[in-house]
């Protein structure tokens, strides 16, 4: 049986990734859609209604949450890093048709397809797989906004900070679109890179640093810069931390930790 789907996420390769492993999993005539926020994604089901939805969780501008309750007809299969624990009792209540936790394996996502299609729910039962710099922990951590051009390092700090604390991790594509997510719902920490196509890093740094509402959150600066150069600008700036690439796991999470704690991380 031939299956339409609807990806919607604020990662762009996730549409790859899904008509790929579906492909490998024995399904290579299912189409694969994609929309880059829930917004995008509302409009689509109005005029061409997939089988199947796969949203991610903290999409920009609506939660899946959210989603799920405005979606009543179609299967919608959340998206995500956070421990299960957590994201299970609120997914099932707002009627979601299951969960993918990053990082999420082809055969997972083929299963999941398969059950949602018969009918049924997708919720896996513990254990869950653990990655081999996560700690893990049912405690609910903070909301973190990473602005950036770069779609791949927001995937990162997903799977990372969402499975290594569960945190919720948000991603705006560029300074101009940044500045008006952190305007509408500031978080709890910004991860900021510094070099992007239009107003760049620093640029809107120095507007969050000028804006009483948001000058108290605490800003990790990302950047290719050696740290010779990155290190003293930074530091200059009065920012919480920065982190050169390519960085671990370990040192996003320690740098996270650092910054949270009210302390400052150039190691």
């Amino acid at each position: 049986m031939q299956c339409q789907f609807l990806v919607i996420s604020d990662f762009p390769a996730w549409e790859l990734f899904v008509s790929s492993s579906l492909a490998r999993g024995g399904y290579p005539d299912d189409e694969v859609h994609f929309a880059g926020s829930g917004y995008q994604g509302s409009v689509i089901l109005r005029h061409n209604p997939p089988d199947v939805i796969i949203y991610y969780l903290w999409t920009l501008d609506m939660n899946g949450y959210d989603f799920c309750r405005q979606v009543q007809t179609i299967p919608v299969l959340l998206q995500g890093a956070l421990s299960p624990a957590l994201v299970y009792p609120e997914a099932r209540r707002c009627g979601a048709a299951g969960y993918l936790r990053q990082p999420v394996r082809g055969e997972h996502l083929v299963a999941a397809r398969d059950a949602v299609l018969r009918g049924e729910t997708y919720y896996p039962p513990a254990p869950y797989e653990c990655m081999e710099w996560e700690t893990p922990t049912d405690e609910r951590g903070c909301r973190v906004l990473m602005i950036d051009d770069k779609p791949e390092l927001g995937d990162l700090a997903q799977i990372v900070l969402g499975r290594g604390r569960n945190d919720e991790v948000r991603f705006a594509t560029g300074g101009r679109r940044g500045l008006a997510a952190l305007r509408q719902d500031p978080p709890d920490l910004i991860v900021l890179g510094t070099m992007m196509i239009g107003l760049d890093g620093l640029e809107v740094y120095r507007h969050i640093k000028a804006t009483p509402a948001l000058e108290q959150i605490p800003v990790l600066f990302q950047t290719a810069w050696d740290q010779d150069r990155a290190y003293p600008e930074m530091q200059r700036l009065g920012a919480s931390g920065c982190l050169t690439l390519p960085y671990t796991p370990q040192e996003l999470l320690a740098a996270r930790d650092a910054a949270l704690g009210g302390q400052t991380y150039y190691p």
